[in-house]
């Protein structure tokens, strides 16, 4: 049977009082396992400015038996400065080669599970996401540890249809599926047409490549909601709902058909300015530390309903 481990993005959280007022890393990490989390998803940035400081992170996360979804970037670093974002693929896949050099010295053993690539460029020819690939494939990661490619705005799988024919190209190419992007980007609620079969077959296909999942709900002209859908949400929301939980119903059902024993899920519902904010104020429209954690708990829930027969 199939089991699902839910980690938290470090995105946003040190703009929640109840977080930020905690003293130590320690107390920070007991606070996030007490709301149900297995462990934590951030970058190196996240975890300190220095290889002593990282160590101490692991070492927390060690003492408080959590995991680690380590994000790595080849350019555009936790989406702050993207004046490298469209350099090209050779200096790119270097720059992965010398985030997985300082993943390696993190001393993350029993830790870290799983590495979470922000890979190259949107700007970039297929040709280009190619060299990258044929590049940043071949590099050795840390044993016990899975490397998937995230599906983000900006980047090389920003769009359904560009991974599909890369995913054809390289059978090793793993995704880390974040489906809000893709629906903002092709600006529809992906697979909703009826009768679109080719539609239907590139999404089945990349969805068997998926081994992480973040868990936001968006619409075509949104990143994020501002709420969790109910019986009172307007049906634009409903049904940007139903088409996320159920593309990821099949990713699991697809996982656990190919073998695999246990889901990996990052709710993730980004902070002012990635949330909708009030016009000239900028004061967020939800709060997102409390939208996260629900949208946590509904994701276990849809779990739980998920039939693996």
């Amino acid at each position: 049977m199939a089991s699902l481990r839910m980690y938290r993005s470090l995105w946003g959280c040190n703009l929640h009082p109840s977080f930020s007022s905690l003293n130590t890393v320690h107390q920070q990490l007991s606070m996030l396992k007490n709301h149900g989390y297995h462990g934590i998803e951030g970058s190196l940035a996240d975890l300190g400015g220095s290889t002593a400081k990282r160590r101490e992170f692991v070492q927390a996360l060690r003492d408080q038996d959590m995991n680690l979804v380590l994000g790595l970037y080849s350019s555009w670093q936790d989406y702050e400065d993207w004046s490298d974002l469209h350099g090209p693929a050779s200096a790119q896949s270097s720059r992965m080669q010398a985030q997985l050099d300082d993943a390696a010295e993190l001393r993350a053993e029993g830790v870290l599970t799983q590495i979470n690539a922000h890979s190259g460029s949107d700007s970039w020819s297929e040709g280009e996401a190619s060299e990258y690939f044929e590049r940043v494939l071949g590099m050795e990661i840390p044993e016990g540890v899975s490397m998937a490619h995230e599906t983000h705005r900006g980047r090389v799988l920003s769009n359904p249809f560009v991974a599909g024919r890369l995913c054809e190209q390289f059978d090793h190419l793993r995704l880390t599926l974040d489906l809000s992007h893709w629906v903002v980007v092709c600006e529809r609620l992906l697979g909703e047409t009826a009768g679109d079969c080719h539609e239907a077959r590139v999404l089945r296909q990349l969805f068997e490549r998926v081994d992480h999942i973040h868990a936001r709900i968006g619409t075509p002209q949104a990143p994020q909601l501002t709420a969790l859908p109910n019986c009172d949400s307007c049906e634009w929301d409903a049904a940007a709902a139903r088409m996320h939980e159920a593309a990821w119903q099949e990713v699991w059902q697809l996982g656990a058909a190919s073998g695999s024993k246990v889901m990996t899920v990052t709710p993730e519902y980004g902070p002012v300015p990635y949330t909708p904010m009030v016009a000239g104020t900028h004061e967020p429209l939800s709060d997102v530390w409390s939208l996260t954690n629900d949208a946590s708990t509904r994701v276990r829930e849809l779990f739980e309903r998920t039939n693996f027969t």
